[in-house]
């Protein structure tokens, strides 16, 4: 009897009001878990591995994703973007302070959004990118109100950038079933940057 009296007073819904605006206050200062900084290493001459994070929804751990650049005579050459169009943006500007050049093309392995969420800022900046059809019909249907990648590249496709040879090939579905993979012959470098990281099965 005395509780449901106390629960019904005045006192208790005072006493309610302020635990939940002291609730909303530490939430409050709780900040979202910053991502790690945008990474990119050598890993032979003239080719890096650019690393970008994202974190998922109710999870504390940010996951990396890799990509490719391939420094040539004529320009950069960008495999799959970062995850974001923010560390997109820093990827450009890492390119342009570091290598000194402007990136010539960009090519996609798959249409997740971990090799695809910077695909607007390349565009706007008038840079070219390249998918199989396959990709680019996968990138419509995630996102059919954005703009897809030029689809133009077959299952074997060799870019000439001066004297840097860049093989695209499809070895069948894998990570997904449009990825494929790319290699520098005169680097031996061969990156599977299908893999994101992530051990959770992805469509």
């Amino acid at each position: 009897m005395f509780l449901a009296s106390f629960l019904a007073s005045a006192g208790c819904r005072w006493l309610l009001a302020t635990l939940f605006l002291q609730v909303a206050s530490l939430a409050q200062a709780s900040p979202k878990r910053p991502l790690p900084a945008l990474r990119v290493r050598a890993v032979a001459p003239q080719v890096f591995v650019h690393t970008s994070y994202h974190m998922y929804p109710g999870t504390t751990t940010a996951v990396p994703s890799n990509g490719l650049i391939v420094q040539t005579s004529k320009g950069a050459v960008l495999i799959d973007t970062a995850w974001d169009p923010e560390q997109t943006l820093l990827l450009l500007r890492w390119i342009a302070d570091s290598l000194h050049q402007r990136v010539r093309l960009v090519v996609l392995t798959h249409a997740h959004d971990d090799r695809t969420g910077g695909l607007a800022v390349l565009q706007a900046n008038g840079i070219k990118v390249y998918s199989t059809p396959l990709t680019a019909r996968r990138f419509r249907q995630l996102h059919p109100q954005s703009q897809p990648p030029t689809a133009a590249l077959k299952p074997y496709t060799l870019i000439r950038a001066g004297r840097t040879r860049l093989e695209l090939f499809f070895p069948g579905p894998a990570h997904t079933p449009t990825t494929w993979w790319p290699g520098c012959p005169a680097t031996k470098c061969c990156l599977p940057v299908a893999w994101s990281g992530s051990r959770r099965p992805i469509p």
